[in-house]
This record gives C-alpha cells, structure tokens and sequence, in this order.
C-alpha cells in the first residue's frame, strides 16, 4: 500500500453524518438525499403557529433549521430584491432580518450550522457569513460565487469549511472550499461544471462527486478530495445532452444516483480508483427531476412524467409508483416514520404513504415551488409560499429522542474549557456523552460544563440520549478544534516553513529559518513524535503513522526572549 503525506492549511476528515434533528443545507444533508432522522406532521388540520409577515413574498423559498430556529428568504420580482428572515421555529416568532445590502440585493440563504447562517447574494454573487443571533455579517467572500441559492445549498468539509461554486471569469465556472471563520479560500478546484449553476455536487465520507464538462467537451462524473480540492479519478463519458440541469445524491452506502439531461438515470459505485456503474434507467419524462430520495430500504424514489416511483436500489427495477398526481419536478424527502414528504410547482405539499399507495394528507400553498418540505427539531415542518401567510405544522406523537448538542465555543487554545448545551428532540431522559481528548471524557449530564482540552489537536464529540422509547446516537465529527496559539503574530507570519517532500512517501523534511522544536499530534491530541531539539532542519520517518490527519506544532523563541508557535496540520493519505 503506498502512503502519502501533504501538509494543508486546514482540518478536512472524514464527511458529516446525517446532521440530527437539523436540516442544514439543500435536502438536508452532504449526501443530498432528503433523509431525516425526524417524523413529520400526522395531520394538517392545525398548524402549531401562524404568522403574517410584512413583507409579502413572491413565492416561498428553501428552508434551513437550527436548533430552534430557521431561515428562509423573503422574495419580491418587482423590481427583484430578496431579504433573509430568522425566525423562531417553535413559535414562528421574527429574531432578525438581515442587513440592509441595498434595495437591487438578492439575499438567499444557503446553509444553517453551529457556526453562521451562509448566504448568497444572487444580484453582486457575493457570499456572507451572518452571525445567527442577530443576523449581523460575520464575512463576505473576497470573489462572487456563480450560484443560483434557491436550488442549491452549501456542502460542509468534516471540520465545517464550506463548499460552493466560484465565480465566472478568474475562477471560471469552479468549485471552492471557504474558510468558515475568515471566508477565504482554501482551494480551487477548476472542473468546468456542465452549464448550470445548481445542484449538481452531492459528497459523501471525504470525496466530493460532481458532473463535470461542457456543451463542447465530455459530460462526466469526477470524485474530488474534500480536503485539498484534488481530482482524484473520472469516470467514462456519460451519454445525454450537453449541459446537466439535474441533482446528484449518495445513499448511506455510497452508492451515487443521478439522472443525465437527455438520458439515463445511474446508479454508481465509487470503487477507491474508478466508477462502476451498477444500472441504468430510462425515465420517462425528460423533464428536471428536483432530487432522489434513497428510502430505509435502500430503494429510489424520484418524480417522473406526474408520479413519484420507487426503483430497486440493487437493480434499478421498478418497485411501485403513486397514483398519477401533479408530481412533475416534486421536491421529495422521507422521515423517520417512513412518510414520504413531497411539494410540488403547482402549490400543493404531500405526505404519502411508505408503498405509495395512499396520500395521508394534502395542502394546497400555491407559490410554494422552492420551498422544499424540511424536517426540524420536534418534527416541525414550515410551509411556505406566495404571500403573506407562514404556517407550521408538527409531529403530535411520542418517538425516540434524536440527539443534537451546540458548544459554547469550537475553536480554543489548549487548556481551555467548553460547555456543552442539550438540543434533543423528544424529551431525552439521559444522557451518555463522550469527548475524547476532553476532562472529563465522560458525562451523564444533561448540559456538561467546563470540558477542558490540554492538548492541540481536532476532536469528535459523542451524545447518546435515551427515553422510553429507544435512543439515538449523535457523533459530531471535527467538532472542536484545539490550538495554541501563543505568539507575536506578525512575526510569526514572516517565519518560513519548509515541508519536502510534498507529498511523501515514507519520510518528510520539517525546516523553518528559526530555531524550533517540533511536536506531532494525532486528531485525538495524542502525541505520536516529540523533537525538543531547538534546530533548523529535522527529517520525520512517517512510515509508521496509520492514515489519518496529523498536526504539527513548531515553537521557538525570538532574541527577543517572545515565545512563537506555529502549527500546521498533516494528512496522512492512503
């Protein structure tokens, strides 16, 4: 097996599980494949709450939740100007607007995480950073981003940097990975994407998938490295037209699902070098299906010619279908209680039955086409459309808990402290958390307070909640973020670090033109080498070292007696 080091800037591991109780971006999670660990709404006949907003809106636009709060946009086509609104998903109450960013601003939300609401301005092509609390901008990227929101949504790297679209013209028709804290950019990848701005991205475990080409150049399907924006392999040309309006979407088992403009639609194996196609399908409507939906038997539901279908997972034969309803470019997703959860162009929102043979309740919301159905904390679902009017329905049942947390803080020096916040849904009756590299590792407490990391390094955080009715395990992975960051700033930015070779095979050259010594860390914050020598050069045999990402810690001291530290982190590839 051959192993290869390279030194990057920032922390990118394995992908993002399903994301609790949170519907955090487009179809709610990386996999792009509407599935929720939440139930939905029973009935209609109540809603939970009613508001009316001042501002009306042309059509209802996406949702994203979390916590106890979401985001949508607020739309007017006369002229085009687009605001976001938070509000409070329990009550349905506004928390804040966003900013004012001049009356031509086209503002949709992208994304809703522990860290900011993401969002792109569809008039400058700008993307921000606002701040959950108030809405105030945290950031706004340094170049636009080509990118129509409403039918897009960010993708999250394992330590919660960004993924988006570039801009048209220097990073042409690109994809790149933003800093969550600062914005900037971390890499570039330069795939053409095949004409549209939208949709066509899904990742699973650390390999983004993307369709990639042009009208004039190959249509196909590339894996990319989350964590350095690498091509990694391509698969063979994928018949069809020559751009690609369509999603892609992965099931828990990677199996890769989308359908070609103008041809099939794949089910694909990713097999670590290459692609294998496992089936075909030829739909029969060539209209643009919205999304998949990978169900709990591993089976796909889509939209096709006014009828939602279910094709075999294993073979890609037809299973069912609905009766024949206005479904055509229907946004779907599943929940928990195996509901399937449609809305459709024409103004109405759907729950159906797990076989598709009966509708269990329909509600008409005309303008609600972007509006996607989105499963929240306490299975709450918002409905949203044209005008003034936001309704909230909720599952009225009992069900096993589903575990989410928030921290008081995931980026802090070694030695310090974080407290940890319950955010469950269904009224958990214990708690059994785990935080390697923490003091305390362990706590049965509902809200653990001052878990203290002496140690630099990146560290997952582990929730399992019970109550009567079963329990559910939550492991955030990435979560917190470790560091010591002592040091004069501007003269630790003037220090060279040199890394040789990039990438290596089983050793790797460490030089600074200051006397240092080095340590290197595991993700769990376990030392795994120590050089205390105050030296310029030192050569690292890294044969030993399982894959995985490492950090390295550099530190010194100035004539001037000022201690620095410097740290980067290693990745270990396979």
């Amino acid at each position: 097996m051959v192993r290869n080091v390279i030194l990057i800037l920032s922390i990118l591991l394995a992908g993002l599980q399903l994301s609790a109780q949170n519907w955090t971006t487009h179809c709610g999670n990386n996999e792009r494949n509407g599935r929720s660990k939440m139930p939905g709404p029973q009935m209609v006949d109540n809603p939970i709450w009613t508001v009316t907003d001042p501002m009306p809106t042309s059509l209802g636009m996406s949702i994203y939740s979390f916590g106890e709060l979401f985001v949508t946009s607020r739309v007017d086509f006369s002229p085009y100007h687009a605001i976001i609104v938070c509000r409070d998903l329990l009550t349905g109450a506004l928390v804040w607007t966003s900013p004012d960013l001049g009356s031509e601003s086209i503002l949709y939300p992208m994304g809703f995480n522990e860290d900011a609401v993401y969002a792109h301005d569809y008039y400058s092509g700008y993307f921000y950073a606002l701040d959950a609390s108030d809405g105030s901008i945290k950031w706004v990227s340094e170049n636009t981003s080509y990118t129509f929101a409403p039918m897009d949504g960010v993708i999250y790297t394992c330590g919660r940097d960004l993924i988006i679209n570039g801009e048209l013209g220097s990073w042409q028709e690109s994809t790149i990975c933003l800093d969550n804290e600062t914005g900037e950019v971390l890499w570039t990848n330069h795939n053409l994407y095949a004409v549209t701005p939208n949709e066509t991205k899904a990742a699973y475990n650390d390999h983004l998938y993307m369709i990639t080409g042009a009208i004039n150049q190959p249509i196909k399907l590339v894996a990319v490295d989350m964590r350095t924006g690498e091509n990694l392999y391509y698969s063979e040309e994928l018949p069809g037209d020559g751009d690609q309006e369509g999603p892609l979407a992965v099931g828990p088992d990677g199996t890769i699902f989308f359908c070609r403009d103008g041809g099939d639609l794949y089910a694909v194996n990713d097999n670590g070098s290459g692609f294998d196609i496992l089936w075909t399908h030829t739909p029969i409507s060539e209209g643009l299906h919205k999304n998949y939906v990978i169900d709990h038997g591993g089976d796909l539901l889509f939209a096709d010619n006014g009828r939602i279908y279910r094709l075999s997972g294993s073979n890609g034969n037809p299973v069912d279908s609905s009766a024949l309803v206005d479904f055509e470019g229907a946004r779907i997703i599943i929940g928990s209680d195996s509901v399937i959860y449609i809305n459709n162009t024409s103004g109405k929102y759907y729950a159906l039955s797990y076989d598709l043979a009966s509708v269990i309740w329909s509600l008409p919301v005309s303008g609600n086409g972007y509006a996607g159905p989105a499963l929240s904390q306490d299975g709450i679902m918002v409905t949203y459309g044209a005008g003034s009017t936001m309704k909230a329905y909720a599952f009225n049942g009992q069900h096993a808990p589903v575990s989410d947390f928030i921290a008081s803080d995931y980026h802090i020096p070694a030695g310090g402290s974080i407290d940890f916040s319950d955010q469950s849904s269904f009224v958990p009756s214990s708690w059994q958390w785990e935080f390697p590299g923490g003091e305390p590792a362990f706590s049965n407490e509902q809200h653990p307070a001052a878990v203290r990391y002496d140690f630099p390094g990146v560290y997952d955080v582990k929730l399992i909640t019970h109550n009567a009715l079963g329990s559910d395990t939550l492991v955030k992975h990435c979560l917190i973020e470790v560091g010591d960051f002592v040091g004069l700033e501007e003269n630790i930015s003037a220090i060279s670090v040199g890394i040789y070779p990039n990438p290596a095979n089983t050793s790797v050259k460490v030089s600074t033109d200051e006397i240092a010594s080095l340590m290197v860390f595991d993700t769990k914050g376990l030392t795994v080498f120590r050089d205390e020598r105050q030296v310029y050069e030192r050569e690292l045999d890294v044969s030993p070292l399982p894959p995985g990402l490492y950090l390295i810690r550099l530190s010194g001291t100035f004539k001037s007696s000022e201690t620095w530290v410097i740290q980067r982190k290693l990745l270990v590839v396979k």
